[in-house]
């Protein structure tokens, strides 16, 4: 569980499930597009998250689906950053693997959530499934977060970097607020 927040549906092996199901949805709905997504559709989704968190022993289905309604409404309904989700971004990916050799000379593979190019700028997006603990402010989890985070997302830009002389611009996005929190990496 991240400090500074808790991932929703403890206990930790079933949060884990639950994020990276709700990762391939989003990952879907950037290949379809946001106005494909319709009642009905959402409704479909629902009931195909319960087959497959059922099917891997989540203990409990009905708040997890609950959470994944909830953040998946807020990425339709979010018309602030529902651009993100935009199929006809330039070089738009999802759940892009990047290989690499850590310091050790270890081969690693890093999995960036959503990268694309606007404005020659190579967007590298990071999905938090993450919401404040119950006395905690917004501003207080969003800081934990920025702070546990960056480190992950210097790795993606130095690895783009390598590839790519556009300029690089990183962000967490958290569905369950909604919110899209823009970090300057040095």
């Amino acid at each position: 569980i991240p400090p500074g927040g808790k991932q929703q549906n403890s206990p930790g092996g079933d949060a884990r499930k639950t994020g990276i199901l709700f990762h391939r949805t989003l990952q879907r709905l950037a290949i379809d597009g946001v106005e494909h997504w319709h009642a009905a559709r959402v409704q479909q989704q629902s009931l195909v998250w319960h087959r497959q968190l059922s099917a891997q022993g989540l203990e409990d289905c009905d708040k997890a689906i609950a959470s994944m309604s909830n953040a998946l409404k807020n990425c339709l309904e979010d018309s602030l950053n529902r651009w993100l989700f935009d199929p006809r971004l330039d070089d738009s990916a999802c759940e892009l693997a990047l290989g690499y050799v850590d310091q050790l000379g270890r081969p690693r593979t890093a999995v960036i959530d959503r990268t694309f190019i606007l404005n020659n700028e190579r967007w590298i997006i990071d999905y938090k499934l993450a919401a404040p603990e119950r006395m905690q402010s917004r501003d207080d989890f969003i800081i934990g977060q920025i702070q546990q985070y960056t480190p992950q997302l210097s790795l993606y830009a130095s690895l783009f970097a390598k590839i790519s002389t556009a300029r690089i611009k990183t962000a967490l996005y958290f569905p369950l607020l909604p919110h899209l929190e823009i970090i300057e990496i040095k």
